[in-house]
């Protein structure tokens, strides 16, 4: 039992409450000093960073980011802003215990994604609404949401949003008791987180594999992770999550039979509670250390620390931490044999736990209460006790395994909703395939346009190079014709009156005659070429 608790409790402090260091002070300030010389998109970017780092353990000073980075991402129609400001507005209102706001704040944030298909905004909406599923045990909304967006962030190979995405998904099935499924998933987010580099994730999902061996009872291999945790975490700077590391060693050790190492480790992880200041988780560790001399037979020392966990507890609001120390203390008071102390205390817890109506709690309560009874020997009481004990241990396993076929059935929603998605994605490929069919008939009647103009282009450049070269032969043949027919001209006049002055000449009439021939066909050449001119 106090393994179970104290498992929960720094489970949910690694999840929910990572304390700032000084290392994270210093970077808080620098980015706020960039955020008043920034303008446009890269402030919006600067504002939902700052609120991401405040969001869980400083929630009201969040918000006061979480406006800003929401009206000027409105301002400058920044959906992506917005939708980031949105998510960190869920957040918040979630830390806050506000679950109704925090579920309108996602809802509107996976509205605007949607309308401008947004993916990544998407993906990140259904990963926070299924974690508030999951916080108000709503697991089969829950397994649906976080499967769709695992299968997202899958097929569109976001390999970050893989690892947020599984890493929840091992949490969810944790809770449901699927342990094999939940280490199926945190050892996929332990392997891209340590590609990506990302070591603080790595160090969370070591110390998540660590906490499931330990619900599986192999402690050894618990405290193989949690080690392997150690090495990718900086233990002098990231005080919360080294103090969760040395305080899940303590528990899986102690549960091997080592108690002197197991305190040696509490001892450590009180060191850093010390440091934070975590006044819960230091009452804690002094109710566990006082549970290791209860084991160990140092029974003074116990009481001691059981006292300085009551202390604590007793000053602060956490009634039903405060019940489990009476329970725990109870415990220690009968092996003292100092019953009536113990009866007081069992019976400070049940009023606790009743009020409270943490019914699991007030189970174990009655069982102890019995046996304290007993001891003291109020059989009458005991046996009343016991009967209420069996009626309500009898109520929980019937809801135990109705929880079972709940979780059945959310394990087919999920699978369902996933068959569902693939078809969606699958049509939405096949659009986008057509689409891309389209653009590509498109650009390849472009392209032959293109090409076809340019050797158009190109082709009636050479017609009119060769046009030109024929013209150019064409006037120089013509020129060459004129000058031939002007001398043919002035020869055949001088060759006329040459004749003409041989008339004695025996030959003269065949000389007249070769005359007249010749000047007739060189007239009708000539003639012939002049009209062939004046038709080209």
């Amino acid at each position: 039992m106090v393994r179970l608790m104290r498992i929960l409790l720094t489970t949910a402090i690694l999840a929910l409450l990572t304390m700032v260091t000084d290392a994270k002070d210093l970077k808080f300030e620098k980015l706020v000093l960039e955020i008043n010389t920034a303008n446009g998109n890269k402030k919006i970017e600067l504002l939902n960073q700052v609120s991401r780092m405040l969001r869980e353990e400083n929630p009201n000073k969040a918000r006061l980011f979480i406006d800003q980075a929401l009206a000027l991402s409105r301002q400058t129609a920044n959906y992506r802003g917005e939708v980031g400001a949105l998510i960190n507005l869920g957040v918040v209102e979630a830390t806050l215990g506000n679950y109704n706001n925090a579920e309108e704040s996602f809802n509107k944030a996976m509205k605007k994604s949607e309308e401008n298909n947004f993916i990544s905004g998407i993906c990140l909406v259904k990963i926070d609404l299924g974690h508030l599923h999951q916080l108000n045990g709503q697991y089969k909304e829950s397994l649906v949401l976080l499967t769709q967006a695992y299968e997202m962030s899958r097929q569109f190979k976001n390999k970050r949003l893989i690892a947020t995405a599984g890493q929840n998904l091992s949490s969810i099935y944790d809770d449901m008791g699927d342990y094999t499924i939940s280490l199926g998933y945190i050892r996929i987010a332990s392997e891209i987180n340590k590609e990506l580099k990302d070591y603080d994730a790595l160090a969370s999902a070591l110390i998540k594999e660590g906490v499931i061996y330990l619900n599986l009872n192999n402690f050894k291999k618990s405290l193989h992770y949690y080690y392997e945790a150690m090495k990718y975490t900086d233990m002098n700077n990231n005080l919360s999550t080294a103090e969760t590391i040395y305080n899940n060693i303590a528990v899986a050790t102690s549960e091997l039979g080592n108690h002197s190492e197991a305190i040696e480790y509490y001892f450590k992880s009180l060191k850093l509670c010390s440091q934070i200041p975590d006044s819960v988780s230091i009452a804690c560790t002094y109710m566990n250390i006082g549970g290791e001399y209860c084991k160990m037979h140092e029974m003074e020392k116990a009481k001691n620390y059981l006292d300085s966990a009551y202390g604590i507890y007793s000053r602060k609001e956490a009634p039903l931490d405060l019940a489990y120390l009476y329970y725990v203390r109870a415990d220690y008071y009968l092996e003292n044999k100092q019953f009536s102390n113990a009866l007081v205390d069992l019976n400070k817890a049940l009023d606790i736990y009743t009020k409270y109506e943490c019914e699991t709690g007030t189970r174990e309560v009655l069982s102890l209460l019995t046996e304290a009874n007993l001891l003291a020997e109020g059989e009458t009481t005991a046996l009343k006790i016991y009967r209420d004990f069996r009626k309500l241990n009898d109520t929980l396993l019937f809801r135990e395994k109705n929880k079972s076929l709940e979780n059945a059935n959310a394990k087919l929603a999920a699978l369902k909703a996933l068959d569902n998605l693939n078809s969606n994605l699958k049509l939405e490929k096949e659009k986008y395939v057509q689409l891309l069919l389209i653009i590509a008939s498109v650009l390849l009647v472009l392209a032959l346009g293109i090409v076809f103009y340019f050797v158009a282009k190109r082709l009636s450049r050479k017609l009119e190079t060769q046009t030109s070269e024929l013209n150019l032969m064409k006037e120089n043949s013509r020129q060459i014709n004129l000058k031939f027919a002007e001398n043919v001209k002035e020869h055949m006049f001088y060759l006329g009156f040459c004749i003409l002055d041989s008339e004695s000449n025996p030959n003269y009439a065949g000389m007249r005659t070769a005359y007249d021939n010749i000047a007739h066909t060189i007239n009708d050449t000539l003639t012939k070429y002049n009209r062939y001119e004046e038709n080209n």
